[in-house]
């Protein structure tokens, strides 16, 4: 992660990755999407990143938005409009 975001920065880019790149330890510039679910979002705000919420129990569009028999083939599962508009990806537990 290191080289990448040596080679990013100093191309006047910062690093955005998936929440795996917590798991290697964070440089300090980058963004983490948090598709696992919260817990890797709030770590990396908690250490002063920036976080995009994008857990795929609210967020991912490869899902059937209704369980009606014509509902074109999807990859994941079942997620029904009212639940991506209903996600609140800042909650009482979020750190500021």
């Amino acid at each position: 992660m290191r080289r990448v975001d040596d080679f990013l920065t100093g191309n006047g880019r910062r690093p955005i990755g998936w929440d795996e790149i917590l798991e290697g330890g964070l440089t300090p510039g980058a963004t983490v999407m948090s598709w696992r679910g919260m817990a890797g979002g709030f770590a990396a705000a908690m250490a002063g990143h920036d976080v995009v919420m994008s857990p795929t129990s609210h967020c991912y569009f490869d899902h059937a938005e209704s369980q009606n028999p014509g509902e074109p083939e999807s990859i994941g599962g079942y997620l029904p409009l009212p639940m991506v508009y209903g996600f609140e990806p800042v909650s009482a537990g979020s750190p500021a």
